[in-house]
């Protein structure tokens, strides 16, 4: 969960505000409500599919023109970008803006960015958001998907009207043949599963997209070794401080093989010593040494630098 500060807030309303102002239609899918100012998670949001091609250096300038960085952006889908943003004076200070155009899984389709975009409403912010019928249908399909609790999710899904259900019951038995008799936790329960299964299938091998995301996953991966020859606790705090860089984190007393692994999946491998041939083989951008003297906050600071440093080259991206 991260609560965001005030800036940070200021940093995501502006961006939608952004977005609109240069005719992109966009919006939040969900979570809208308090204009960020606490908000958990990350800030999902959909796109139309032109603009989703130049996302990442629209998010790029927009970093630049409020004292931010572009530091990762990650793909588990084709149509998904996962773009972390933080602070450069505060580098602490980290937001997620996770977005899409068509939502899918397993390059299984839920919901088109036509689909997602075609009704909007405004926000007293500012941004747009999906209309209330839109909004359940995104927030049942990414239940499924996320193998999300059933009971918690029930209870989510029945804060939304009556007629935003009904509008979402007949989409899941008209679009994907499921039945959904209540909307009471058993039934939520049994919806989800059924729909889940609709997107188990794996995309082709050879899928051009696929294949070029998946490729470009291992070939440039997400992760970071961190070296830090400090005392655990030392680590521990910093591997909870930068966190939110990463998808996860861990601690090893030396370099393992199947680390790679964990490289590619978007890791923070924290090491007490650079030592074994295995370390000097992977890339250079994926391994970054602590210097003994920093504090905390200089050693955060240097892990989003390297990051954001290594995203601009990956992406062709200019610091103006």
């Amino acid at each position: 969960m991260r609560n965001h500060p005030p800036a940070a807030a200021a940093f995501i309303r502006g961006f939608f505000a952004d977005l609109e102002s240069r005719g992109i239609t966009a919006a939040v899918l969900h979570g809208w409500q308090n204009a960020f100012e606490d908000k958990p998670g990350d800030i999902d949001f959909a796109l139309e599919t032109a603009a989703f091609q130049k996302l990442v250096p629209q998010v790029h300038q927009w970093c630049v023109s409020q004292g931010w960085q572009l530091c990762q952006v990650l793909r588990h889908e084709t149509t998904a970008a996962y773009c972390v943003c933080a602070s450069v004076d505060h580098p602490e200070q980290v937001v997620a803006l996770d977005a899409c155009s068509d939502y899918r899984r397993n390059e299984t389709v839920l919901l088109t960015a036509e689909e997602l975009l075609e009704r909007r409403e405004p926000t007293p912010w500012g941004g747009m958001r999906l209309v209330e019928a839109m909004e359940l249908r995104y927030r049942v399909a990414k239940a499924a998907v996320k193998k999300k609790n059933p009971e918690k999710s029930a209870t989510e899904f029945a804060r939304y009207s009556a007629t935003a259900r009904a509008e979402v019951t007949e989409w899941l038995k008209t679009r994907w043949g499921v039945h959904l008799e209540a909307w009471d936790a058993g039934a939520v329960a049994q919806a989800l599963r059924e729909l889940r299964g609709k997107t188990r299938n794996r995309p082709p091998l050879f899928a051009l997209g696929s294949l070029a995301r998946i490729g470009g996953r291992i070939l440039h991966p997400s992760g970071l070794v961190i070296v830090a020859d400090r005392e655990p606790e030392w680590v521990e705090e910093l591997e909870r401080r930068c966190g939110n860089y990463f998808r996860r984190t861990r601690t090893a007393a030396f370099w393992q093989v199947g680390m790679v692994r964990d490289l590619v999946q978007s890791t923070a491998i924290f090491l007490p010593r650079r030592s074994g041939l295995a370390l000097r083989l992977i890339p250079a951008n994926c391994v970054l040494e602590l210097n003994p003297s920093w504090d905390l906050a200089a050693c955060v600071g240097a892990i989003a630098t390297a990051l954001a440093a290594r995203c601009a080259k990956r992406n062709g991206l200019r610091a103006d």
